[in-house]
């Protein structure tokens, strides 16, 4: 701490030296503005004009020179104090940051350090507590065996002996009165005693080590928790990008597929548009040529009946009703359009195709208006040329606006190349599509 804090001082005096710095410099250059605005301009040109002979001139030119170098490097001194000083500043706030952070670990440190300080000393407390009933025990019963050994030696003695107070059973007090053999003893006990109390300070001291590489051992378990679980955290944001990447990728496919049926709807419907207009232009001018073959045939009647009687015109048998319902074989392909469902008909009666889906509910497109067939042929890519060339070669009979085969799109103008969909179905690898109008 003391030695960040003289760094941090030393820091300080340099940061305040540079912005010295840096005013002077500052100061220098609006103060040499300030003369050259109040003095006016004088132009280059016009000091090097005025000379009368060459020496003059170079003299003028060296000492021009010298000034705009000098004015140069003030002017580089000025930026390079300026860059010195954001230098500084930054140098300055990383090692406050450095500090606040040390300032806090060495908290968390002295924290840490309290506690397994009142842990073991809670547990020296309780080791001291124990070990000092150990000890009065061991006194009071080497009391007791000293005053009785002393009552039997004065018995032996037949002489008074005034025995020793039971009050204060002190080794001191009753060595006075034992034989050399029980003080013999009393300093083995005293021994045995030592080394017993030995035994135990080598325990605690053992228990102190075992709970300070406990206490290590738990702190290096916290640091190897703390990275697990930053790992784990890590490897969840990494699993949940991808997650979301995968269900981004998977709506701009639904996107891209979307556009592309927009895009093959709208080509559709402006090529349906287009043979709308060629055959209406057709209508009209097969309209235009009855009317006047009709006209001419009038004429021509006319001009007959001026010499014949006009026979009497036979009657014309009404037009069949419209079809409504299934095609020629009896089956609606799920509900479409009778023209449509006519056409699975003949395809089925052509090739021998039984499965052939047409309507689809809910569906936007033209399977849910009951204007497409979808046509299985599976792995039989022949059989799909041969359907999708029998529907092409008959397209404006059997009012087909387009087909889809092979990942290929065809208005009947030739075929043109689709984008991937994924899957073979939805490339139409195993099924030709047909679009009516």
């Amino acid at each position: 701490m003391n030695r960040l804090d003289e760094e941090l001082e030393n820091t300080e005096e340099d940061l305040a030296a540079a912005e010295e710095r840096a005013a002077e410099a500052r100061r220098d250059l609006e103060e040499r503005a300030s003369r050259v605005y109040k003095s006016g301009n004088v132009a280059f040109i016009d000091v090097l004009v005025g000379v009368d002979d060459f020496s003059e001139f170079a003299t003028r030119l060296d000492l021009w020179l010298k000034l705009l170098a000098a004015e140069r490097a003030e002017f580089e001194a000025v930026w390079e104090a300026r860059d010195e000083l954001e230098a500084q500043k930054s140098e300055l706030e990383a090692r406050r940051e450095w500090r606040a952070d040390v300032v806090e670990q060495a908290l968390a440190d002295k924290e840490r350090a309290e506690n397994a300080e009142a842990e073991a000393r809670a547990y020296l407390n309780s080791l001291n507590g124990e070990l000092r009933a150990t000890i009065e025990a061991e006194q009071a019963r080497r009391a007791e065996e000293a005053l009785a050994a002393a009552e039997a030696a004065a018995a032996e003695a037949a002489e008074p002996v005034e025995p020793a107070p039971v009050a204060e059973p002190e080794t001191v007090q009753v060595a006075r009165i034992v034989p050399a053999a029980s003080r013999a003893d009393l300093r083995a006990e005293r021994e045995a005693a030592e080394q017993r109390a030995a035994e135990r300070a080598e325990q605690r001291a053992a228990a102190e080590a075992a709970a300070r590489k406990a206490e290590r051992r738990a702190e290096q378990a916290e640091q190897r928790a703390a990275e697990r679980e930053a790992a784990e955290q890590a490897a969840a944001e990494r699993r949940a990008a991808r997650q979301a990447a995968e269900e981004w990728r998977a709506e701009a496919e639904a996107a891209r597929r979307a556009a592309e049926e927009a895009a093959v709807e709208q080509a559709a419907a402006e090529r349906a548009a287009e043979l709308a207009a060629r055959r209406e232009a057709a209508e009209q001018a097969a309209a235009e040529q009855a009317a006047a073959e009709q006209a001419a045939a009038e004429q021509a009647a006319a001009e007959q009946e001026a010499v014949e009687p006009a026979p009497q015109p036979e009657p014309v048998p009404a037009a069949p009703a419209p079809s409504t319902g299934g095609g020629s074989c009896g089956d609606t392909f799920g509900g479409v359009q009778p023209h449509v469902a006519e056409v699975g008909c003949l395809i089925r009666a052509q090739f021998g195709i039984q499965t052939i889906y047409g309507y689809r509910v809910g569906e936007p497109g033209d399977h849910g208006k009951g204007l497409a067939l979808d046509v299985m042929v599976y792995s039989d890519a022949a059989l799909g040329d041969q359907v999708a060339e029998y529907v092409l070669t008959n397209q404006a009979e059997f009012g087909v606006s387009y087909v889809i085969w092979q990942h290929r799109i065809d208005f009947g103008s030739g075929w043109q190349y689709m984008e991937d969909r994924g899957s073979p179905t939805a490339n139409h690898m195993d099924h030709p599509h047909i679009s009516f109008y």
